[in-house]
């Protein structure tokens, strides 16, 4: 509560870079106004939904005074999403199977990355915040809210009004998402008209252009070709492009470059980044791979067996505490060390059943640093504002 989550006006140097990064709360930057160009606006005086904020007349005109005198002006708004005690389980045969257990963050207008071996509830999560989950899988939380506004349990007719205009997904398999029996074009013209409205001229203009901006070389061509007809990896950019084009206000990307080469995949990165920053947008950036997460997003989750074991910023990555995060930062190569010179270390053991789960770290089995006290379901603590953990033994690693 309380993180400076907006920003508006142009960038200012001055030690502001420095105030960010520690990502204080209001009461903590009011008394730092001693930064030059710089002003503080508190929650109380803006609009409670921050879309309605440039439409509302008076606080336009307090602006404009403000402008006078800053360069550069916060404003304290509630994130964009807000998700607390997410669970996801499905009733098998054997018993209760726990996809997701207890996910909880906040997400700003920034790029949030979930990282995780396969299976450990990543994919899922953005499914459930979709409401894509279907019966019998059931879907709970104390809160999960959309710019202030409760989406959980919301009918399928209302969250149709979401899914697309608001909140985009890309899928794993994008290519496997596409309609086989209507071209590339029609299905993005399709999408793009049901949730922005607009003649078919304007949204066949939009398709080119989102074609073009996931570089694809030849769009009038592609725009009449069938799914069948295009690589894995064209199919992957054409989703990409159909989910940009209504421009929604979250983007939940899942693995949207494991098939596109480097130079393609940076240029896809790219376009995400520049539709965050520009445009305000919130993205989660779900991967297996932590240095790309490390490097592109700004705050990371680490997932193990449907829980988040640790949240702290991208930045400060190679800080991690805790021995799974640990034990993944450990089992990839290191960039300018000869390979002679380094030891990858994989991780003992596999991933634990997510069947009728009892008390106690998941991790314990597979953790070098276990005690009798991981028998005990570790709570989550605040190492910083920006950092989390849920493990006992921590302090010791």
């Amino acid at each position: 509560k309380g993180k400076l989550h907006k920003v508006f006006g142009a960038k200012a140097d001055n030690g502001l870079s420095d105030l960010l990064a520690r990502s204080c709360t209001l009461d903590d930057a009011v008394h730092q106004t001693e930064v030059e160009g710089l002003c503080f606006i508190p929650r109380g005086r803006i609009p409670p939904n921050p879309s309605e904020l440039l439409m509302h007349a008076n606080f336009t005109a307090f602006l404009d005074e403000v402008g006078k005198r800053f360069d550069l002006v916060l404003l304290d708004t509630p994130p964009l999403l807000a998700v607390e005690n997410l669970r996801v389980s499905f009733p098998t045969r054997q018993g209760l199977f726990e996809a997701v257990r207890g996910v909880s963050f906040d997400l700003g207008r920034e790029r949030l990355g979930v990282v995780g071996e396969s299976g450990s509830g990543k994919s899922m999560t953005g499914r459930a915040i979709l409401g894509l989950v279907r019966p019998p899988g059931q879907v709970s939380a104390d809160r999960m809210q959309l710019d202030g506004q409760s989406i959980l349990n919301l009918s399928e007719r209302r969250m149709r009004r979401i899914r697309g205009s608001r909140i985009s997904m890309v899928m794993q398999d994008p290519k496997f998402s596409l309609n086989p029996v209507m071209t590339v074009g029609d299905q993005i013209i399709e999408a793009y008209r049901l949730h922005a409205g607009g003649a078919r001229t304007q949204a066949r203009r939009k398709a080119l252009e989102m074609l073009q901006a996931v570089q694809i070389r030849d769009p009038e061509r592609v725009m009449e070709a069938w799914p069948h007809e295009v690589s894995g990896g064209m199919g992957q950019r054409i989703m990409i492009a159909m989910m940009l084009a209504p421009d929604p206000e979250i983007l939940i990307a899942d693995e949207p470059t494991s098939a596109l080469d480097v130079s393609v995949r940076t240029e896809v990165l790219n376009i995400m980044d520049r539709l965050v920053r520009d445009r305000g947008m919130g993205l989660i950036f779900i991967s297996h791979d932590l240095n790309l997460v490390a490097q592109f997003c700004d705050r990371v989750l680490i997932m193990y067996a449907g829980r988040v074991v640790e949240t702290l910023a991208a930045r400060d990555l190679h800080q991690a505490r805790h021995p799974y995060t640990q034990a993944l930062l450990s089992s990839l190569p290191k960039v300018g060390v000869q390979i002679k010179e380094q030891r990858l270390e994989g991780i003992r053991g596999t991933p634990p059943e997510l069947l009728n789960i009892g008390p106690g770290c998941r991790f314990r089995e597979r953790c070098p640093y276990r005690t009798e006290r991981c028998e005990e379901t570790p709570v989550t603590e605040n190492i910083s504002s920006e950092h989390s953990i849920a493990c006992w033994n921590y302090t010791e690693i």
